[in-house]
Formats: C-alpha cells, structure tokens, sequence
C-alpha cells in the first residue's frame, strides 16, 4: 500500500518515487474514502504535514526534499495521527453486526442509507488536537488500517477489472 501511495501521480512508472508527497496521500486518502464528514482535507494535510521529518538545513536540495516528503516511518506516523481523528467503531459495535473489520462496518453502516453513516460519522469525528483516546488507541490504528486496507484491495481489484 505504502509502494502504491509513492506511485501515485508518478512520471516515471518503471522508477517510482521512494517516498510519499502531498499530492499522492491526498489522493490516497480520498480514494480510500478516509476524507469524508469526519476527517476533512485540512485534517488530512494536518496528519501528513505533522508527520514529516525534521531535517537540519531544509535549503539543501536532500533538505528540501526529506521536508517535503514521508519516509516509510512518516507514514506510519500520518497513519496514527488519521487513527487519533478518525470517527471508528468499537471492537463490541463490530461484533455487534457480525462485521469482520471496522472497514466492513463502515461498509455495512453505509448500505443501511447515508444518512445513518453521516450521522455516525459526525457523533465520531474528533477534535484536531482535542483529546484523543489513549486507552485502546491501537485498536484505533488497527481499525483505521483495516479501513486503509479493504479500500486499496477494492480499488486493485477495480483496476484490474477494466
């Protein structure tokens, strides 16, 4: 998912960048469907822009570039700090319907009508920089990546389809 990210957008397909730009996580994130009544673009920046490295002379050509981009270990970073906005299910909710992931949850919740799910959303979003549960939070991750996941193995699927 990481290597699909970088290719996004890129120029040269037989030479894909190493890391993630703005641009591709943006796109990511709204194909992924993660960017919705919950988690807004601005959010969306704000969990990539906090996550990048801090380099020590930004002016250099490497400096601008590690300042601009995510490594691997940024985008786990941008992946918990989606985790710590996200509107999520609980591991009872999932259960609760006979879902397997959060991702089917939010599926399911989806299929019962819009509105429901907006409104699911909505009660969920939290606060950037409001309290984020810490009790649990790598429940939130794993559910977020479930979220990340189904979607990018659905958009593969697609795309080997057409």
């Amino acid at each position: 998912m990481y290597d699909w990210i970088c290719a996004l957008d890129c120029k040269n397909p037989r030479e894909p960048p190493k890391h993630i730009e703005i641009r591709p996580w943006i796109r990511a994130l709204r194909a992924f469907e993660v960017m919705n009544f919950d988690l807004s673009e601005r959010d969306c920046l704000r969990c990539y822009s906090w996550s990048r490295m801090a380099v020590r002379d930004y002016k250099t050509k490497r400096g601008a570039y590690e300042a601009s981009h995510l490594p691997f270990e940024g985008f786990l970073e941008a992946l918990c700090r989606t985790a710590a906005q996200k509107a999520l299910p609980t591991d009872e909710e999932i259960a609760e319907i006979g879902a397997e992931s959060a991702a089917a949850f939010l599926e399911q919740l989806y299929t019962q009508g819009e509105a429901k799910y907006k409104q699911f959303l909505n009660q969920r979003k939290l606060p950037w920089c409001g309290e984020v549960p810490t009790v649990g939070f790598e429940t939130r991750v794993k559910h977020t990546i479930s979220i990340f996941v189904a979607a990018h193995q659905k958009l593969r699927k697609h795309n080997r389809n057409m």
